[in-house]
């Protein structure tokens, strides 16, 4: 074995522990692909938050989605109007769009009502 080699081959094998601990040691991102067909709704979400209570809250061009992690719900806005902005403020989730500006707060039975901010 030729000196120079037998110079670098300490520093070899602490490389390849060390690459080789990085391998084992890494994980796949905890990332989800959906497709529209998933969520049943349009693929463009404007905005995004997330409640209290951990469920994903979506600005989308079909209305306002929630998830909860294992199924999709979309509310549509009563004229159909695109949810471009979403700001959640206690039990309340203010949307606007154009023309149109108001609030999604939970029924006693757990459904989403959406009250209209008057206009003027």
């Amino acid at each position: 074995m030729p000196i120079a080699f037998r110079n670098l081959t300490p520093y070899l094998l602490v490389f390849l522990g060390i690459f080789n601990a990085i391998l084992l040691f890494a994980e796949s991102p905890a990332i989800i692909h959906f497709s529209k067909d998933d969520n049943q709704s349009h693929k463009q979400n404007w905005q995004i938050g997330q409640l209290e209570n951990g469920l994903m809250v979506f600005a989308n061009t079909h209305g306002l989605m929630i998830y909860n992690g294992i199924e999709w719900r979309l509310y549509p806005m009563p004229h159909q109007e695109i949810v471009r902005t979403l700001y959640i403020d206690q039990d309340r989730i203010y949307v606007g769009s154009y023309g149109e500006f108001g609030f999604w707060k939970s029924s006693p039975t757990g459904q989403l009502i959406y009250t209209s901010a008057p206009s003027g």
